[in-house]
């Protein structure tokens, strides 16, 4: 341990990326796809599209991506749409995550993600 003799300085600044819905549990109907929307909240340094991905473990190493949309830097929200006839649709509460993606080829440069539950009858 060494006693320092100078001044630590922090910038404390918000979040680059969030991510969030309306409807944090969705009820799906049999025979219909389902709309989810989404709204995405960038800091203004954060000047990059947003890849939102609907994914669902399952119980399996790597997710299973359900849906996404690509949010360009000029809007805030978009709707996924799920397929009628896709996996997630079975019976009971269905846990999945909503994962925003700010990149630059290959590198991220800001994540965000939240949980929706999707509830079949």
């Amino acid at each position: 341990v060494n006693r320092m003799r100078q001044r630590i300085t922090m910038n404390v600044e918000g979040t680059l990326l969030s991510v969030s819905t309306s409807q944090h549990e969705v009820t799906a109907q049999s025979g219909q796809s389902l709309a989810v929307p989404v709204q995405v909240f960038r800091s203004p340094k954060l000047r990059r599209d947003v890849r939102v991905t609907l994914v669902s473990q399952h119980g399996q190493a790597d997710p299973l991506e359900v849906a996404s949309v690509v949010i360009p830097v000029e809007q805030t929200s978009a709707v996924l749409t799920i397929p009628q006839d896709h996996s997630v649709f079975k019976q009971g509460e269905t846990v999945l995550k909503l994962k925003a993606v700010a990149a630059e080829g290959t590198n991220f440069i800001a994540m965000s993600s939240t949980p929706l539950v999707i509830v079949s009858p």
